[in-house]
């Protein structure tokens, strides 16, 4: 293996135009092989262990597909160090994929907000209590606060001049509809 490195090496070296963009591909190749095994491993055979077991929780993690949007983390994090092999600025390169990762957050926590408001129906006393209103205020401002995030650091601002602009459009709406 370390053969064949050392000659993809050389001749990278000898073609020296090309090799931005065979670093390039081979991010985007590792990327997608970590997905497929990561994919592999999660979904498929920890997901066949999961329908083995007698217990509810992890088949609700199965169907929510909490494991189906774990799995999205591995080309994340992929790209993310292999940005620098990217073309273009590495810096938007870093912010694109840093977007993404927060997105893809969002995605693993609202399943399992979800997961935990099914999760919640099994006891009496969630029929006393309405627990789906409660994990829809709470996914909402889970996806708020996220997006306000994922807009920092699109932006390089900081979220909390993000928060007081909201704030301060609040507080024009308020007025206006008073």
């Amino acid at each position: 293996m370390s053969e064949m490195w050392q000659q993809l090496q050389a001749w990278m070296n000898t073609h020296g135009a090309a090799a931005p963009f065979v670093r390039a591909v081979a991010v985007l190749i590792l990327a997608w092989v970590s997905n497929v095994v990561t994919r592999q491993i999660l979904v498929h055979w920890i997901g066949g262990l999961i329908r083995t077991t007698r217990t509810r929780v992890d088949d609700v993690l199965l169907q929510r597909d909490v494991l189906r949007r774990m799995a999205l983390l591995a080309p994340v994090i992929v790209l993310y160090y292999g940005a620098d092999a990217l073309p273009g600025d590495q810096a938007l390169v870093r912010q694109a994929v840093s977007a993404t990762l927060m997105l893809v957050l969002l995605l693993i926590t609202g399943a399992m907000i979800n997961a935990f408001q099914e999760l919640s129906n099994d006891f009496a006393s969630a029929s006393e209590v309405p627990i789906k209103s409660y994990a829809q205020i709470v996914k909402l401002v889970v996806y708020i606060l996220g997006g306000l995030m994922t807009v920092a650091v699109l932006t390089g601002r900081s979220p909390w001049v993000l928060l007081s602009g909201v704030g301060a459009l609040m507080a024009v709406i308020i007025l206006v509809f008073r």
